[in-house]
């Protein structure tokens, strides 16, 4: 067995080379791996790039989102639709199903009443979150309303409707549009100090607890009157004032105040998104409250 085992492991001079040589070959090609890194190649873009390609980006799914979200309204409603006059005032959510429209239309519709809103004209209905234009095209015509008796002028006077100014009501007056209790009242107020002022109702969707079907019931009572808003003066402001607006963090804020001792004057707010200071949301969103005075 031994002699067997011996000349079977047994090489000559010439096999015992190429053995060798191999090992060598292994040898050499696990050094490579370990020792030599493999070339990593990336692709480096300047900030500005980066931005306009985010921006292009998000231009084509806002632009998909509003077309694929009317071809789906348009949809939902072809495959049941069943027109009929109708009164928004009145109708329930199955009876709104029934006709054809999309669920969460119809819920919103109805919600929104039950919040106290009302509608006195076909377009009134173009206030409900979701209710898109085509939609509308297609419902114009099958929207009524109740005929209201007109009462008697010696014996019950109209109540006037009276528009409140989003910057300049107290929260007293705030109690006067449907939708707002104490607490909203309490909070417009609160956060209006924190902005220097509202430039738009959609605004007050960042308040806690408020969503577009009261949104939708607040929008038909207020105005806005923008010159009233405390703007940053990007001159002089200091860091504590400009980090202390909800829209600007201190990372921003400090950004901005180094650009400015860098360049002595900031003459224009585009100048912040120019240098990438802000990105383009950021800039949008916080632009109305720039001043140079």
């Amino acid at each position: 067995m031994r002699k067997f085992l011996r000349e079977f492991f047994s090489f000559s001079s010439s096999e015992y080379r190429v053995v060798l040589f191999l090992l060598f070959l292994i040898l050499v090609a696990t050094g490579v791996r370990i020792f030599i890194p493999r070339p990593s190649f990336r692709l480096i873009l300047s900030s500005e790039d980066s931005l306009r390609i985010d921006s292009f980006i998000q231009s084509l799914q806002t632009l998909d989102d509003k077309k694929f979200s009317e071809i789906d309204q348009t949809a939902e409603f072809s495959k049941k639709f069943q027109p009929r006059k109708f009164m928004p005032d009145t109708i329930t959510v199955l009876q709104l199903e029934e006709m054809g429209f999309p669920v969460y239309v119809a819920r919103n519709i109805v919600g929104y009443r039950n919040a106290g809103g009302n509608f006195h004209k076909p377009e009134d209905i173009q206030k409900i979150y979701g209710f898109s234009d085509s939609l509308y095209r297609v419902w114009e015509d099958y929207i009524e309303f109740q005929k209201a008796d007109i009462p008697d002028s010696s014996s019950k006077r109209i109540k006037e409707f009276k528009i409140l100014d989003l910057n300049m009501a107290d929260s007293a007056e705030f109690l006067s549009v449907r939708g707002i209790g104490p607490f909203y009242a309490g909070q417009i107020i609160q956060y209006r100090e924190r902005l220097g002022g509202f430039y738009s109702a959609d605004q007050l969707l960042e308040l806690w607890g408020m969503d577009t079907v009261k949104l939708a019931l607040i929008k038909s009572q207020i105005s806005i009157d923008t010159s009233k808003i405390k703007r940053i003066n990007l001159n002089s402001a200091t860091l504590k004032e400009m980090e202390s607006h909800p829209y600007l963090n201190t990372r921003q804020a400090k950004a901005i105040i180094q650009y400015r001792t860098f360049t002595g004057k900031i003459v224009s707010a585009d100048e912040l998104l120019k240098n990438n200071l802000l990105t383009e949301e950021e800039f949008r969103r916080v632009e109305g409250y720039f001043g140079f005075k």
